[in-house]
């Protein structure tokens, strides 16, 4: 599966949050940005959800709030391959997650841009995040449709 092609699209991409806090951001203090993914599947749809979120902080307190979700449809036979009956999971390969947690943030960083556009953190872009490790492995999720159906 890892040299195999896996068609997908963008369905959509949701801000759940965003927020500045002028009176926390202290020129005179180290900026620092920590990062968040989460990863989840929608078994029924044949989609993958990316969730990013992206903190801002001087002193560890958070000046720059910003959660992201990009939600992507896979192609059916692609999902489809993901599944493994046997073990009543689904197996989604490290290299396809890795991808979609790099486009998550191109978009992240985009918006984040457009968004600080013309405020007083302009200045602040979104540096290169290395996803290689964005998932660290293949990650696996239950097999929902194989458990409903020992269950009946």
């Amino acid at each position: 599966m890892a040299d195999k092609r896996i068609p997908f699209f963008i369905k959509a991409i949701n801000t759940l949050e965003f927020a500045t806090l002028p009176n926390i951001y202290k020129k005179e203090e180290n900026v620092r940005i920590t990062t968040n993914f989460q990863i989840g599947i929608d078994e029924k749809n044949n989609g993958i959800a990316v969730l990013l979120e992206l903190n801002y902080t001087c002193n560890k307190n958070p000046f720059i709030i910003f959660k992201i979700q990009n939600e992507f449809g896979v192609d059916n036979d692609s999902f489809e391959s993901f599944k493994n009956t046997k073990e009543n999971k689904i197996i989604v390969p490290k290299g396809f997650l890795n991808h979609l947690a790099a486009m998550t943030v191109g978009t992240v960083r985009g918006v984040l841009h457009e968004k600080l556009k013309k405020t007083e953190f302009s200045e602040f872009l979104l540096p290169a995040i290395d996803v290689s490790e964005i998932p660290n492995e293949d990650m696996e999720y239950p097999l929902e449709q194989v458990a409903k159906k020992k269950k009946a």
